[in-house]
């Protein structure tokens, strides 16, 4: 700094010398007195800022010279004095500076009363002066200071350098690592798509198998491939659901959902789980709990977990699903989502790692329990994506709570806890030894507004409904635990349902297994067998069918309930099409098999330009639904569905639905296949339960008018058989129309179209009163067949919604 500043003070001399002779004579001194003062400095004779004053003095005497010879040099002199200020910057607090300051502000002064200077110049260099005064007298250098300074900054340098080469190793491995992670997330995605394909058809062929009617043992043996089956589709789904949880590809979706039932469809899933370890599994839903909009799936899924690793560590006990309500505002309801159960437990150490990837709570070699690991960590990013987070509460051997908090916007009125006016004279008896259990049935029944009470045993129950009789005022509906009445719950039930006991119809509430016994049937008194948990609708169904039947009266064994599965043979043929775009024979047969066990008639196509070529053939709407493969030959399933619009818009046809069944399953194939022009997206396997909920989504809004249907419901509620002759005065009104329209004239078949049109509007066949219009609109365009398919499944589809619920 020193060597900068006297070479500063060196060329400025040289500057004025060779300005003019009056430079020359002011500018000698400078150079002669900077060159001295150099030579001190770097021989060490001198300290820094001695050197520094020097130079500074070397300068005002110059300037004064200068100033005499030449006035109007005022800003040069000015510009001088900052730079020999600005040099000062780096120093310390000295003598040397306080003498220099005082020196500057001295000759300024002397200098401005001795030298007439205008007053712009005056104000041009003022400032400069006043600067170089402030840091002359407080900022000189220090040589030591420097020179630790310039050590400091040169190892600023060297770590700043370090750090940027250490950057750029970060960034080439972060690039690296997020390459490797698309990759293995493309590897997860082609392996799933080719384990998947394989496994529609394993598990779809198991479906047709189990209602084709085997051997118990053949029975058995399909249960064990199945399980194997599915066991395998749950750790492909796991890894698909990790990869697309670190990718950030997880969407929620936000729609009207009833929490209650999907808890309770979660425990139906797994209530042969839970009986074939004679656990009680409980769903406690709490009756006031609204509608709520949230991502049904993703809570399913959490929920499903809970289920399958309680009831997978838990030897005996309950497993309990509940759903409670914490805090209730005006338009924002918090829930508590849980499962609890009596199982092994965890330590504190194993809720730590239990949420971790691939992390089991038992890790050693001999571990007793199977699964990947993934489910936790999977749904704890699920649940903080909703905005929340998991918690345990658990002790070793005293079982686990696994549960999280949502908060959620309400979507409507209280269906789960409204009062039903009917239900209120219904005095009912539950009889249960499990307390929650009971507790779970009495508080649904009050919610509803029935008479209800409960007991533990078969005999208590007796006394009850004796004394009830006798004093006239008789149970008319007892809920029977099975386990409860033990292994001769027949000879008890008749017992309840005697003529002592009041002769009240009995409920029986049987596990999983009990359900395929088939031999209920002849008990006298039992109006309706129900699986464990026992589900909302399934309980109101029972319990009207209670109101409905006088006790005097034998039921006919159509109206029992019995709570099970269709059978193929029990669901009307609909006659309508559905075409199907699948190249795989094996998954060919699995959906001609399932869609004909919900009514539908298929055309298949092995590639898709056959199907393009067979939806432009059709005739418009002759295909209720297209279902398209993604990979095909010759023309894929995402090409295909760009076609058929493409002939849509071009014949003004109104739009079909397509909808994609796939092997590819990520989040980018979903939207490949909505950009593509398809409306839905179901991941192979397929199953029968998940087809019919996707054809029920796009299918039946075409097929049915919901306004029209809830008019209807208040009509027909208490009062089947206004239902029935509903169905009967339309299908007359059908045969009769359908025969003109194939026997008669133009005219006929207009006023039979019109006719017709106006008696499928009135009971809300939506499809079927537009095809009779576009019949009246154009006669020739008659399709009797495909009407009565219409016709035949709309009116399958009435009786469903408006039958007992």
């Amino acid at each position: 700094m020193v060597v900068v500043t006297i070479a500063t003070i060196a060329w400025t001399g040289v500057r004025f010398l060779a300005e003019d002779f009056a430079g020359l004579l002011s500018g000698i001194p400078l150079v002669c007195g900077a060159g001295v003062v150099t030579l001190l400095a770097f021989a060490d004779r001198i300290r820094p800022t001695t050197a520094l004053a020097s130079g500074g003095t070397l300068v005002l005497l110059h300037a004064n010279v200068f100033l005499v010879l030449e006035p109007n040099a005022a800003g040069a002199i000015g510009l001088l004095l900052g730079l020999a200020a600005a040099a000062a910057l780096f120093g310390q607090f000295g003598i040397w500076g306080i003498a220099m300051g005082g020196l500057t502000l001295l000759n300024w002064g002397a200098v401005s009363w001795l030298v007439p200077i205008r007053l712009e110049d005056q104000l041009a260099f003022g400032p400069s002066i006043a600067f170089g005064c402030l840091l002359c007298g407080i900022l000189p250098l220090s040589h030591a200071k420097l020179v630790n300074w310039t050590m400091e900054i040169g190892q600023i340098s060297k770590e700043r350098d370090a750090l940027a080469s250490e950057r750029a190793n970060l960034e080439a491995k972060r690039d690296e690592a997020v390459a490797a992670l698309e990759a293995k997330d493309r590897f997860v995605a082609n392996v799933s798509h080719e384990i998947r394909t394989p496994l529609n058809g394993i598990l779809g062929l198991l479906d047709l198998l189990e209602a084709s009617g085997m051997t118990p043992q053949q029975t058995e043996r399909i249960a064990h491939v199945r399980a194997s089956g599915e066991s395998l589709l749950a750790i492909v789904n796991d890894l698909l659901d990790l990869s697309k949880a670190r990718a950030g590809e997880v969407q929620l979706e936000t729609i009207k959902m009833d929490l209650g039932a999907v808890i309770e469809g979660v425990a139906q899933s797994h209530a042969g789980s839970a009986a074939s370890k004679e656990l009680e599994l409980i769903v406690d839903v709490d009756p006031g709990l609204p509608l709520v909009n949230g991502d049904p799936h993703r809570v399913r899924q959490v929920v499903n977990n809970f289920v399958s690793n309680a009831l997978k560590f838990t030897a005996r006990g309950s497993v309990v699903a509940a759903a409670r309500i914490l805090e209730r505002a005006r338009n924002k309801v918090r829930v508590e989502i849980s499962v609890t159960d009596t199982g092994i437990g965890l330590s504190e150490e194993q809720q730590e790692r239990i949420f971790a990837p691939f992390a089991q709570a038992d890790e050693s070699t001999t571990r007793e329990y199977g699964g990947t690991g993934l489910g936790l960590a999977i749904c704890q990013r699920f649940v903080e994506l909703m905005g929340s987070q998991i918690r345990v509460e658990s002790r070793p051997g005293q079982g686990s709570k696994f549960y999280f908090e949502l908060e959620l916007s309400v979507a409507g009125r209280e269906e789960t806890g409204r009062i039903v006016p009917w239900m209120a004279p219904l005095r009912t008896l539950v009889v249960d030894a499990s307390p929650h259990a009971r507790k779970v049935l009495l508080d649904r029944l009050h919610g509803w507004s029935a008479n209800a009470e409960g007991v533990a045993d078969v005999d208590t129950a007796k006394q009850m409904l004796t004394a009830a009789a006798l004093e006239g005022q008789p149970y008319r509906a007892v809920l029977l635990g099975l386990r409860t009445a033990g292994d001769r719950w027949r000879l008890r039930a008749r017992e309840l349902s005697s003529g002592v006991c009041g002769r009240p119809w009995v409920v029986v509430m049987a596990a999983a297994e009990v359900l395929n016994a088939g031999d209920e049937a002849g008990v006298p008194g039992v109006v309706a067998v129900l699986q464990k948990p026992v589900e909302r609708k399934a309980l109101m169904r029972a319990m009207r069918l209670v109101a409905e039947t006088p006790r005097d009266k034998p039921l006919e064994p159509s109206r029992r309930i019995r709570q099970r599965a269709q059978s193929a043979a029990s669901i009307p043929q609909s006659g309508l099409k559905i075409l199907i775009g699948e190249d795989n024979p094996t998954n060919v047969m699995v959906m001609e098999g399932l869609l004909a066990r919900l009514g539908y008639d298929v055309v298949v196509c092995n590639d898709g330009d056959a199907a393009v070529k067979a939806f432009e053939e059709s005739e418009e709407r002759e295909f209720v639904a297209v279902l398209m493969d993604g990979q095909m030959p010759v023309c894929d399933g995402y090409d295909a569905t760009r076609r058929m619009r493409a002939v849509e818009g071009k014949r003004g046809w109104v739009r079909t639905p397509i909808l994609a069944v796939t092997a590819n399953a990520m989040p980018a194939d979903v939207a490949r296949a909505v950009q593509s022009g398809m409306d839905g997206h179901l991941a192979k396997p397929v199953r029968l339960s998940l087809l019919e909920e996707l054809l029920d989504k796009w299918v039946t809004p075409r097929v049915l008018e919901e306004k029209t249907l809830e008019s209807l419901r208040p009509l027909i509620e208490g009062n089947d058989q206004m239902l029935s002759r509903l169905i009967k005065s339309f299908q007359k009104t059908l045969d009769q129309r359908v025969d003109a329209m194939s026997n008669g004239d133009a005219e006929s078949v207009v006023q039979a179209a019109h006719a017709l049109k106006g008696a499928a509007a009135q009971i809300g066949l939506r499809w079927l009163a537009q095809e009779c219009g576009r019949v009246e609109e154009n006669p020739s365009r008659a399709n009797t067949s495909l009407l009565e398919a219409l016709a035949r499944d709309g009116i399958r589809r009435v009786q469903e919604r408006l039958g007992p619920s």
